[in-house]
């Protein structure tokens, strides 16, 4: 009876072994050249601003179907000495103006990194560093970002389980094209945000090294996409997370958002995009601390008369709560506005694209005096309560199809 089970695994391993397709590899380069500027009274603000490097990245992947699968994206532009801060850190280039509510994200050389194991079509199983939450589903990149949009954890370490319902197979060739899935959704288990859990730590009860989070966050995440094809696309996400703070204080932190996207060709063919955010952070703390949120709401519209050519129109309103600490009490000012922004995306040559791109901003701020001008230089001397902005960005991207 044994002899005829070992010889049943031996012949299933085999016939196993040879359906299962050598890995594919699949890799993308992208790198950006940008030229930022404000303008006043049909001038240009800084004179010395010129087109830079601004972006830098090499994506690979190594994808074995329904097997297992490999992510990392490098950022050869993290090894730019004269952008690290006095701590030798990399940050990402700031598309934004005025102040923010978070900062950039970090820049490493290893900037992301995913291990996938896929159980079949349907369901697969994540460990790694993440970019973010996002759904993806925006008409188009903004290259002058909105200062007031709501910001969620970015660049995280976690775990994620992936899961899909489809309509037919994925290996069945008489599927319509985009018509194959009719449901994502992930679920995470991740540190937060600024934490990429990278630092072997040791304890006095420990006898070896591990990783560790360098600040504990713990937090859970999950989102849904739903498509009706071939026009619309959905997508909710809800999360929350605690961050350990200096001063015994903990922050909890809850965001969700909701997004979606339509395609469509009357005259010509259009994409639009519609997608509204919300964060709230409070603490627990010793002191009274006032609890913060953070709104904001964006619609895009990318029209695209001809492959090479795409305008661009985007409409963004943003509320932003901050703590202010006067004397021994803490208070709050309200950050309140919004962008309009037009521009034109045409592929120039072959794998090279170029974005034109002019915004213009109000910002109003308020605090126990009352409303005044929200943005406001270093030292507070000049204050404005808008801005106009222009930028040109010159963008190559190769890749494996």
């Amino acid at each position: 009876m044994y002899r005829w089970m070992w010889l049943w695994i031996a012949l299933s391993s085999s016939s196993l072994a040879r359906e299962v397709k050598p890995p594919a590899l699949h890799y993308q380069t992208d790198a950006t050249m940008s030229w930022v500027n404000g303008g006043e009274k049909w001038k240009f603000i800084n004179q010395n601003r010129t087109i830079g490097i601004t972006r830098a990245g090499i994506s690979l992947s190594w994808m074995q179907y329904q097997q297992a699968r490999l992510y990392l994206t490098l950022r050869p532009d993290a090894l730019l000495t004269d952008r690290k801060d006095l701590e030798g850190r990399s940050f990402e280039f700031e598309r934004r103006a005025g102040s923010v509510y978070q900062s950039t994200p970090q820049v490493e050389f290893l900037d992301l990194y995913q291990l996938q194991f896929d159980f079949s079509d349907s369901f697969a199983l994540s460990a790694g560093v993440y970019p973010d939450f996002s759904s993806h589903l925006e008409a188009y990149a903004s290259p002058l970002a909105f200062g007031l949009r709501s910001e969620f954890p970015v660049k995280f370490s976690g775990i994620q389980l992936l899961g899909s319902k489809r309509n037919f197979p994925l290996a069945l060739a008489s599927a319509p094209a985009g018509m194959e899935k009719e449901l994502d959704f992930s679920l995470y288990a991740f540190n937060g945000s600024k934490d990429r859990v990278e630092t072997l730590g040791y304890s006095d009860r420990s006898f070896d090294y591990g990783p560790e989070a360098v600040q504990p966050r713990k937090g859970v995440a999950a989102s849904v996409t739903k498509y009706l094809p071939p026009q619309w696309t959905l997508f909710g996400l809800a999360g929350t997370f605690d961050t350990k703070e200096p001063e015994n204080r903990t922050r909890s932190s809850l965001f969700s958002e909701g997004a979606l996207r339509y395609r469509s060709q009357l005259y010509v063919p259009f994409l639009t995009s519609f997608e509204v955010r919300w964060l709230q952070d409070k603490w627990q703390s010793e002191v009274n601390l006032p609890l913060l949120n953070q709104e904001s709401i964006t619609w895009k519209l990318q029209v695209e008369p001809t492959l090479q050519t795409s305008y661009l129109l985007g409409v963004h309103w943003g509320r932003s709560e901050r703590m202010r600490k006067s004397l021994t009490l803490y208070a709050k000012d309200l950050y309140e506005g919004h962008q309009l922004e037009a521009g034109v995306r045409r592929q120039l040559r072959g794998f090279l694209f170029g974005n034109l791109m002019v915004s213009y901003e109000k910002r109003m701020k308020r605090d126990d005096e009352g409303w005044k001008d929200g943005f406001s230089t270093t030292d507070g001397s000049y204050t404005r309560p808008s801005i106009y902005r222009i930028s040109l960005e010159l963008t190559c991207l190769l890749g494996s199809s």
